[in-house]
């Protein structure tokens, strides 16, 4: 719906006419559809159309005769000619002529078939590979609903080739086929032939950059300029016409807003200065693609990458109001050292009944992605003083840590108040206790008792 706005079936309409297609005037409802081949046309008007961008947006109208002579040599007067005419301008051919010659996005697309697209696959009269993959050889190809029209039409500097297959009585083709496994290789076979003097002799030239063509680093998901320092990834290099730049980051369909971080209404520093936070927006209109990035694993990825919280939600519109909670640690102060147990005093005062839910939190000072809970959820409101929990830091190792006390509003709004703390508990030292040496006792010597022998008389 976008597209159609700001194109508009008139103007694709014109331009198509000059560059030079033509299409079936029995078929001739113009819609979105028709960038996609819903509208019928001639492999020669296409054709035409293709040599257009390899002629820098000029358009020659297609001719088969150069002269005529009689029998006496003579050359006879010929019609004249449709004079040439700029399609589009120099700059968004050269921009195409780039895009259709991108030899590693076919790769993405296409696999293995991607090579009977490419410059690399051409060879030379000694089978060996001589021209680069990129900005040289231009092609597209196209398959009709059914199959029924395998198409591939490309182009260099000095030769355009299109080829089509199919049933002659527009029936679908059998086989499961598709134009990148029928028609290119042999759009392939006859560009290789048609340009193989100038690879044998080095004199095919690249597609050349006119004025006005730039270079910049762009966020791949959101098209718009990447800040410095890097704000988006994946990252990416991108040519475009300095008349049309990338928008900048703050200027995309997805944007940071200041909003209130408890109402998630917009932040205003005279209504409620406390609790600032900047979250991201994408303006998506669409439902299904709504939908789609809220209700499927892809799509909560793209909002992760985005750093969209998810679900997604339209941006705020209306401005937060003077209303506004008091959530806040008394103590342990910021940085204290503590050790043994410790109150945990504090407030969580919330006005309008918004309150869902409130949790004091631990992490590591050094690790602080990765918080767990000291307390289970309350859902209690207290005043100031109140306190909160009684910590027993003995049963967690000594270190520097953030306390987080956080309180979650029925908005899915949050407030989060951190306290780095020291615990620096005395560690007990192990005493050795002496113990007496059992005395060991010898065994005596106790001599067995013999008869006192007699004499004999």
């Amino acid at each position: 719906d976008a597209l159609n706005r700001i194109v508009g079936a008139d103007d694709f309409l014109n331009t198509a006419i000059n560059m030079g297609v033509q299409f079936d005037p029995n078929n001739s409802t113009i819609s979105l559809a028709s960038a996609l081949g819903a509208n019928e046309t001639t492999l020669l008007s296409l054709s035409s159309a293709y040599a257009a961008i390899a002629n820098d947006g000029v358009y020659i109208e297609p001719y088969r005769i150069i002269e005529i002579r009689d029998s006496d040599g003579n050359i006879l007067p010929l019609p004249p000619r449709a004079a040439n005419r700029q399609g589009i301008a120099p700059q968004a051919a050269y921009l195409l002529q780039n895009i259709l010659s991108d030899h590693p996005a076919r790769e993405n697309a296409f696999g293995q078939f991607g090579a009977a697209l490419s410059g690399s696959s051409f060879t030379s009269g000694n089978g060996t590979s001589s021209l680069p993959n990129q900005g040289v050889v231009a092609a597209k190809t196209g398959t009709s609903n059914g199959a029924r029209d395998l198409l591939t039409i490309g182009f260099t500097n000095d030769f355009v080739v299109g080829v089509w297959f199919g049933e002659l009585n527009n029936n679908p083709t059998t086989g499961n086929l598709s134009a990148v496994q029928v028609a290119a290789p042999a759009w392939q076979a006859i560009m290789q032939e048609a340009i193989r003097p100038q690879i044998e002799q080095n004199t095919i030239q690249a597609f050349t950059n006119p004025n006005n063509i730039l270079r910049n680093t762009v966020c791949r998901l959101t098209g718009t300029l990447a800040d410095n320092p890097p704000s988006c990834s994946p990252r990416y290099t991108e040519f475009y016409w300095d008349a049309y730049p990338p928008e900048p980051s703050s200027e995309g369909f997805v944007r940071p807003v200041t909003v209130d971080s408890w109402t998630q209404l917009l932040y205003s520093q005279t209504q409620c200065p406390e609790n600032p936070v900047e979250r991201r927006f994408a303006d998506i209109e669409n439902t299904s693609a709504i939908n789609w990035l809220n209700n499927t694993q892809q799509g909560r990825g793209i909002l992760n990458s985005l750093g969209i919280q998810a679900p997604l939600v339209p941006p705020p519109t209306q401005t937060c109001s003077q209303s506004f909670p008091t959530v806040n640690i008394n103590s342990p102060q910021p940085n204290a050292n503590i050790s043994e147990q410790v109150n945990v005093v504090g407030i969580v005062d919330v006005p309008d009944g918004t309150l869902q839910s409130w949790q004091l939190l631990l992490a590591r000072a050094d690790n602080t992605n990765n918080f767990t809970p000291l307390t289970d959820s309350r859902i209690d409101e207290t005043s100031a003083g109140t306190t909160l929990y009684t910590w027993e830091t003995r049963a967690t190792s000594n270190g520097t840590y953030v306390l987080r006390l956080e309180a979650r509003s029925n908005a899915g709004g949050v407030i989060q108040v951190d306290v780095p703390v020291t615990i620096n508990n005395i560690i007990p030292t192990p005493t050795l206790i002496p113990t007496n040496t059992p005395e060991v006792i010898q065994p005596g010597f106790t001599p067995i008792p013999f008869d006192t022998p007699s004499g004999s008389g």
